[in-house]
């Protein structure tokens, strides 16, 4: 917790939000236990280095897709970048650009996996979920936010796939048709 709140510090004294998202915030409502910490910050994740509340924090790993891995007080945390992405051709990596929360929570495989918590003071725990995410939790339901999802990025499929097996849900039919009629996307992908 302290980390998390020294990145909430952090990004408000630069003058952005940051926000615990994905798989966190789905695991934390399902009761699960946290497997790792990811946090979404309106702002290139390195710039958060440069501020008194994360002195000394180690940063371990970074990506040009605006992702770092932080060590703080030997607890390992993923941050990224709050980002858009548009696939120049279906199967393709991901052009990435800096962007707001409600855009990073869009481009995002699964409802169940666009909720966020704010880690910033004023509103601390606040809850976004603007795609109903978890009513879909509740329900044990996956489902695409766009129609466009498994094609832009078939790996998507995979993942589906494992998380009907971990968690035991199921794809809504919606969802289960627009798999299936992107099976063939899979060829796009590079070893």
């Amino acid at each position: 917790q302290s980390a998390i709140k020294s990145i909430g510090i952090a990004a408000q004294s630069l003058g952005v939000r940051a926000f615990l998202v994905g798989g966190s915030v789905r695991d934390l409502i399902l009761g699960r236990p946290l497997s790792d910490i990811d946090i979404s910050v309106e702002c290139r994740p390195e710039n958060l280095l440069k501020t008194p509340e994360l002195r000394g924090t180690l940063l371990v790993s970074a990506s040009d897709f605006g992702t770092a891995k932080f060590n703080i007080n030997n607890e390992l945390i993923d941050v990224a970048m709050a980002r858009s992405e548009v696939y120049p051709e279906p199967g393709m990596l991901p052009e990435v650009r800096p962007s707001d929360i409600d855009n990073d929570l869009a481009r995002r495989d699964f409802t169940i996996n666009s909720i966020a918590v704010s880690l910033c003071r004023e509103n601390w725990g606040e809850v976004l979920d603007a795609f109903n995410s978890i009513s879909d939790l509740r329900s044990k339901t996956i489902k695409v936010i766009h129609s466009k999802s498994f094609i832009d990025d078939p790996t998507r499929i995979f993942r589906a796939a494992r998380y009907m097996a971990r968690l035991d849900f199921t794809l809504n039919l919606k969802t289960q048709n627009l798999l299936l009629g992107s099976i063939n996307s899979l060829k796009n992908l590079s070893g």
